[in-house]
């Protein structure tokens, strides 16, 4: 993949990860959440239903959270498609390690931060210069009550993670993906996406396109994408499974296509002619890219050396014969 003139190889499962924050509810967390995602190819696809299937041994979430029991999602089947069986899995809950983390000391940084209560009343701004609060600012103009204290206590805590996100509303008309343009909170389980995506924008940078979300504030875990994927403008938030994931997101053991066609701005990403007898290749664009090269390829190379070899066996036999020939001349 080439965004620009950055060369990413492989192609990434996810295009940008948002940075560490705290959610409204008050938890902490260290940006989005990416565990166990593979890319697959057409040669591997068939072994996709085996992984798959493989995942509800130590699956990634607690499925009872979402009202359902732990045998409520179909198993997977390969038969030149990979599709769901006609019965159902178990699935074993096992917290993902990415998922544990150990609070760092907190302390206040310094920028402009927001803030906003459980029942979204009073949105708090505040300012923060050489880590004290020179500034406070209320959607409605209180200065106390358990509104305002929980919206500040909300802006405080992101200011101590760099959580930069404000509660305007998002321009969803910018993001793209196989399930969903954006998800906020939502889970996506043990599902697939088989169509091609596309995004645009009015300016650069702010189309977000992946292969199920395209700006994931939700969870993806167990499913797969195969479809191609195409910003048509210059972005780098383009991903196989997710644009961009948000600091609230989770990505487990999904799975997206490697050789499925990536482009932005019309420029296939991550396409590369080979010299055979270089080894040396050329990129999207012609520019001249080494590329690892072992062995040697090159079928004028291979005749000669075949010759090469036929020559010396020529003369093995000649030499051969020659001895023979002066053995019988001393005998006579």
């Amino acid at each position: 993949m080439k965004i620009g003139d950055t060369i990413v190889d492989p192609v990434a499962d996810v295009g940008t990860r948002v940075f560490s924050g705290v959610s409204e509810e008050g938890m902490t967390y260290t940006g989005g959440v990416v565990f166990n995602n593979e890319a697959y190819t057409s040669k591997s696809f068939s072994g996709l239903a085996d992984k798959l299937n493989g995942n509800f041994a130590a699956f990634p979430v607690e499925l009872t959270q979402f009202g359902i029991t732990n045998n409520s999602l179909k198993a997977w089947k390969s038969d030149n498609e990979v599709t769901f069986a006609e019965d159902y899995a178990e699935a074993f809950y096992v917290q993902p390690e990415a998922e544990i983390v150990k609070k760092p000391e907190l302390k206040l940084n310094d920028g402009t931060w927001y803030g906003r209560d459980d029942d979204k009343k009073v949105t708090v701004t505040i300012t923060v210069n050489d880590g004290e609060i020179t500034k406070i600012v209320s959607s409605d103009g209180s200065t106390e009550g358990e509104a305002y204290e929980d919206a500040l206590q909300t802006a405080k805590d992101k200011s101590t993670y760099n959580d930069k996100t404000s509660y305007a509303p998002a321009d969803v008309s910018v993001f793209a993906g196989g399930l969903a343009g954006m998800t906020n909170r939502s889970a996506q389980v043990n599902c697939c996406t088989l169509g091609n995506i596309s995004a645009n924008a009015e300016s650069n940078n702010k189309a977000m396109v992946g292969g199920l979300t395209g700006m994931s504030g939700g969870t993806n875990i167990n499913c797969y994408t195969r479809g191609n994927v195409e910003s048509l403008i210059t972005t780098v938030d383009i991903g196989g499974i997710n644009g961009r994931s948000a600091g609230i997101a989770a990505d487990h053991c999904c799975y997206f296509n490697s050789s499925a066609v990536y482009k932005a701005a019309g420029k296939v990403l991550d396409k590369y002619t080979v010299d055979p007898k270089t080894g040396k290749g050329t990129d999207s664009e012609g520019k001249a890219v080494d590329l690892p090269q072992t062995g040697n390829n090159s079928v004028t190379n291979l005749l000669i050396l075949l010759g090469a070899v036929m020559f010396m066996v020529t003369g093995a036999f000649a030499v051969r014969a020659s001895e023979r020939f002066r053995r019988r001349e001393d005998k006579q």
